[in-house]
């Protein structure tokens, strides 16, 4: 498990951030509030005899609003006793999504003034990983990317341990099983993308090009391409679209890349199927352009005989390739940022929660005429 360790201030001069951040004596010379008041005012969970009233209180959120004011999380965590950091564990596979989800994480916490510890790991690691933000009082982790061993009962003891310590927890693109146990405040939140909604959107698509078969090839057995193919199946059962399922075994786990006999079965296939376009979802980058070049040297005419569905096909890819075709695409810079502002939430108090984030249906190349 390899850790970078990324303060705070660094983070933020490499991402350009220019946050106005005061203490409550700065601010009570600001609205001419006290010092006192203003805690309480601004303290997400009050305490029961807090005498500042609604109004006042939603009074004083408006003028910190407006000046721009940001509590010091780093002062509170050390009055708690806790170590003013996040931890951050994804996984070591290399990729552009990880590399914008670090962006996307980096960029929140340095306007937050959150110094980062990043681990990358495998699931194996993941347990390690939990300890040592145990043992050292971590304030917050953010731990997703398929990582989390929903078999587990020692990470989710871990866990349990670690929320009972005061500690908060964003699942980051993340689905737990099993779930933590059912708090009154939960803990943790949920972050992640609809995988199931990008399979229908697939399916969707291909079907609007009038494509008369409709093809999945399954990469394997993680839970995002499991509720790709349940999304990509439950259309094509809805609308009566002729699938089948090109079966994950004929995958070369080592180099991504499909066996030679797939590229057999895949043409066969195709052939069998009845005449017309055919779809073809592939819910992996790296498969889809394997699986491209290809059908560039076959009778086969992508954007004519054949129309192509991937996931998350990045813009470099898709200019050196040429060809046409349609990619789901999710926003892990975007994801990564909203990740910190959950946890940032859940230590102000908040309860936890989740959210669904909807893939975006990107059309490339669509000028090339692959027909000659």
């Amino acid at each position: 498990m390899k850790v970078y360790n990324i303060g705070a201030a660094n983070v933020c001069r490499s991402f350009h951030f220019c946050v106005f951040f005061m203490d409550l004596r700065e601010l009570s010379r600001h609205t001419g509030y006290s010092v006192s008041v203003l805690s309480r005012a601004l303290n997400p969970r009050p305490d029961a005899s807090s005498n500042v009233s609604a109004a006042t209180r939603e009074k004083i959120r408006k003028l910190v609003r407006e000046l721009g004011f940001r509590p010091n999380r780093l002062a509170s965590c050390v009055r708690r006793g806790k170590i003013p950091s996040i931890g951050i564990f994804l996984p070591t596979y290399s990729g552009s999504l990880i590399a914008d989800a670090v962006f996307g994480i980096s960029a929140a916490a340095a306007e937050r003034k959150l110094p980062l510890n990043f681990y990358f790991g495998e699931r194996d690691d993941f347990q390690s990983f939990l300890q040592h933000m145990c043992d050292e009082g971590c304030t917050g982790i953010i731990a997703g990317s398929n990582v989390l061993p929903g078999d587990s009962l020692e990470c989710l003891a871990l866990i349990e341990r670690f929320f009972d310590d005061g500690g908060k927890l964003v699942f980051f693109n993340e689905q737990p099983l099993p779930s933590p146990r059912v708090r009154k405040l939960p803990a943790y939140s949920v972050l992640a993308y609809d995988d199931v909604a990008g399979g229908r959107l697939a399916a969707e698509h291909l079907c609007s090009l009038n494509c008369r078969s409709l093809l999945l090839v399954e990469p394997g057995d993680s839970q995002c391409f499991l509720d790709r193919r349940k999304g990509f199946l439950d259309y094509c059962q809805e609308k009566g679209m002729d699938s089948q399922i090109i079966p994950e075994t004929r995958v070369l786990r080592t180099s991504r890349k499909l066996k030679p006999e797939f590229f057999e079965l895949l043409f066969e296939t195709m052939q069998s199927r009845p005449k017309g376009a055919i779809g073809l979802f592939v819910p992996s980058d790296y498969l889809l352009l394997d699986i491209m070049v290809h059908i560039s040297g076959s009778k086969w005419r992508m954007g004519r005989d054949i129309h192509l569905v991937g996931y998350n096909f990045n813009d470099f890819s898709a200019c050196i390739s040429g060809w046409p075709f349609a990619t789901l695409q999710q926003d892990f810079v975007r994801e990564g940022q909203m990740a910190i502002k959950m946890l940032a939430e859940l230590m102000d108090g908040k309860a936890g929660g989740k959210i669904l984030l909807q893939p975006l249906l990107k059309i490339c190349n669509i000028q090339y005429n692959s027909g000659g």
